[in-house]
């Protein structure tokens, strides 16, 4: 019996194809087609959605390692997001008396420069 098992770039990658119903074809040279294989799988994505994405968004889709560095950015974001919340904390119940103790200007500074380097980052990564 033989093996009717699509190759990897035309199998389905997130969504099946009932939630997308229509059909387009687009004639393409072999080096096009290539290329398109290429970005697709480069963004783990079919080629369908590779260009869909490409045309609908007019950018294209973030590669692997373009997810790995945003998750890494949106992890630092929440743990600076954390710093300053422990920080507004005990500003708050210091200044309403509790026996805690206030942050340091160095950690308040160290989180600032964290913050600052993030959105360093992130400016960088939207141009």
């Amino acid at each position: 019996m033989e093996s009717t098992s699509l190759p990897d770039h035309q199998k389905p990658r997130y969504r099946p194809a009932k939630n997308y119903p229509y059909r387009l074809t687009v004639r393409v040279t072999a080096p096009e087609r290539e290329t398109f294989r290429r970005e697709a799988k480069e963004a783990d994505i079919s080629i369908s959605r590779y260009l869909a994405r490409t045309v609908i968004e007019r950018r294209y889709p973030p590669t692997l390692r373009d997810r790995e560095e945003l998750f890494r950015t949106r992890f630092l974001l929440e743990k600076a997001g954390v710093n300053l919340n422990q920080i507004a904390h005990r500003l708050n119940a210091a200044a309403k008396g509790a026996p805690v103790v206030p942050p340091t200007l160095a950690e308040i500074r160290q989180t600032a420069r964290m913050v600052k380097a993030l959105a360093i980052e992130v400016k960088r990564r939207m141009k």
